[in-house]
């Protein structure tokens, strides 16, 4: 028994070294405080679960920018075991797992949209090596993403012999608008008293649009519309670089170019 003291009229204790066997068991705490003329006293019985009494406390639906299933144990889970086919969703069967403690990661090798059901099967085995008792089933619900554009890597792009690429990605557009500034050799010390190399501050006194296109995203369609898909900007067609200056290029979305369902009002 540990006591830990909160404050003067508080503490909290904990007790340990106590057996988790095969079978599940009781344990009486009972509590009186006559001896420090305290009028508190009673008693309660906590459950200790066997060792193969576990199961699924939760699970949800992750939208971040990679589409992905958290499911939460009450036990930690043996990390090395093989889940194919101890965790389904539908008839799904490209999935890949990753376990951290008590957290199983179910990742899609595409993203989904509608109603599935979760099935998580007895035999998936704690970090004792003690088979999950009974299974669980959940129904979940994935949307459609958000429309959204990302940039690999950060710094600068040099021209070649091969031209001047800018690769990026999208998910949910068919079109994007892209907008080149130069900012001229001679306003160059101007931007960087304000500005790294990547800064966008004070643009319109050391630059100017030089230009500005809809760029339909040609092979985005219907069927790959809702996953990531990867685009190159040929900055070529756009402008011919200066030597000495420096272009800033943005890559923007309007609401018509997506099909997701934007409240009029957002």
């Amino acid at each position: 028994l540990h006591w830990t003291m909160m404050d003067d009229n508080n503490y909290s204790f904990s007790i340990d070294s106590i057996a988790r066997t095969n079978k599940a068991s009781m344990v009486e705490v009972k509590w009186d405080g006559h001896l420090i003329k305290a009028v508190q006293h009673g008693q309660s019985s906590i459950s200790i679960p066997a060792l193969g009494d576990f199961n699924v406390t939760k699970s949800e639906v992750k939208e971040d920018e990679h589409q992905f299933v958290l499911i939460t144990f009450s036990d930690p889970i043996k990390s090395d075991q093989d889940l194919k086919g101890l965790i389904t969703l539908n008839n799904n069967e490209a999935l890949s797992y990753s376990v951290d403690g008590n957290e199983v990661s179910v990742y899609l090798a595409n993203r989904i949209e509608g109603s599935y059901t979760l099935n998580v099967y007895k035999g998936i085995k704690n970090f004792r090596g003690y088979a999950m008792n009974t299974s669980y089933s959940n129904s979940l619900e994935f949307e459609a993403p958000k429309p959204s554009l990302r940039i690999q890597g950060k710094g600068s792009i040099l021209p070649n012999s091969q031209g001047l690429f800018l690769p990026f990605e999208s998910i949910g557009l068919n079109a994007v608008d892209v907008r080149v500034i130069k900012i001229y050799e001679t306003n160059v010390k101007q931007f960087l008293q304000v500005n790294n190399l990547d800064g966008n501050d004070e643009l319109k006194r050391v630059g100017k649009v030089v230009a500005e296109q809809k760029l339909r995203l040609t092979d985005v369609n219907t069927s790959t519309l809702n996953q990531w898909s990867k685009h190159v900007i040929d900055l070529n067609k756009l402008m011919k670089p200066d030597p000495g200056s420096i272009y800033r290029v943005s890559i923007k979305f309007k609401k018509e170019y997506t099909n997701f369902d934007c409240p009029e009002n957002d």
